[in-house]
C-alpha cells in the first residue's frame, strides 16, 4: 500500500516539474517574440 502511495506523488511530483519547465519555455519564447 505504502509503495503505490509513494509512486503517485512521485507521479504528481513529476507532472509538476514538467509543468513548471513547459511555463519556463514558454516564458523565455514569449520573451524573445
Amino acid at each position: 500500500m505504502e509503495l503505490v502511495f509513494v509512486s503517485l506523488l512521485n507521479e504528481q511530483a513529476i507532472d509538476r516539474m514538467t509543468l513548471a519547465v513547459q511555463a519556463k519555455h514558454a516564458a523565455r519564447q514569449a520573451e524573445l517574440l
